[in-house]
């Protein structure tokens, strides 16, 4: 199926942007706290943050055939990356993984 191949291209092309930015934090946290290099790590956490909700927010779309809306719809649509979907697919990430992020 076409739609699969594309969810797995996207999620390849967004783990890629995550290595990147693991590289970029990993530089960040080797200088000193000036403001600007505290600023600079709080963009690469928003980033990879929003890079993983992009996989996320694929999954629910192609998978899940629900994408949550609304009020609180960043939370739930994490809390669904944890459920085990009978005859869909298994838990995207663990409970752990959810709390830290």
């Amino acid at each position: 199926m076409n739609t699969n191949r594309v969810l797995k291209a996207q999620i390849i092309d967004e783990r890629e942007k995550l290595r990147n930015l693991l590289t970029e934090a990993t530089e960040i946290a080797g200088r000193e706290a000036s403001s600007i290099h505290v600023r600079a790590g709080a963009s690469v956490i928003h980033d990879f943050y929003t890079g993983v909700e992009n996989i996320f927010h694929a999954v629910a779309t192609v998978i899940d055939d629900r994408v949550p809306v609304g009020q609180g719809c960043h939370v739930e649509l994490l809390h669904q990356m944890t459920l085990d979907i009978e005859g869909l697919r298994r838990p995207v990430i663990s409970e752990k993984t959810e709390r830290m992020l």
